[in-house]
Parts: C-alpha cells; sequence; structure tokens
C-alpha cells in the first residue's frame, strides 16, 4: 500500500482489526495483484495473532471484512479527484 493509506481512518477498527487490515494490504502489493490467497496461519504470522482460538480469529475476520465494505478513500489534486470504496 502506499503511505497514503495511513490517513484512511480506521476509527471503528479494533488494534488486532487493525494489524490483519494492513497484513492484507501489505500482502496484495507485494504480490501486485486484486486477489491474493494467505493461509490462516500465514495471517497470523504476519499480523502477530497469537493466543486466541481459530474461531475467534475467524470472527475477527469477518469483522475487518465487514468494517472494509464501508471504508472510503479520496484522493484530491487543484484540478479532479478520485474517491473508491477500499
Amino acid at each position: 500500500y502506499r503511505n497514503e493509506m495511513n490517513l484512511v481512518p480506521l476509527r471503528r477498527f479494533t488494534s488486532t482489526e487493525v494489524d490483519l487490515f494492513f497484513t492484507l494490504c501489505n500482502k496484495l502489493k507485494e504480490q501486485d495483484t486484486r486477489k491474493v490467497i494467505i493461509p490462516f496461519e500465514e495471517l497470523k504470522y504476519l499480523s502477530n495473532y497469537y493466543t486466541r482460538s481459530q474461531e475467534r480469529f475467524i470472527n475477527d475476520l469477518e469483522h475487518v471484512y465487514d468494517k472494509m465494505l464501508n471504508l472510503t478513500y479520496v484522493e484530491r489534486n487543484d484540478r479532479s479527484f478520485e474517491k473508491f470504496v477500499l
């Protein structure tokens, strides 16, 4: 992701959800693709997600996804703007 991603307000995200969100963004950037498949264990490792049950992990991922569906991002300059749902 670009540095501007740090400006996206993630007020409704818990710290765990923020970690998961940026881990997913980073994997997408690394692979330069629109779709990425990450095994649970790898995602847990990359996001420092430890000592929680599989059920809790799935629940946290679902919450991240639900919140991502409501995120918007805007880039503006003097002559135009670009706005989209993340």
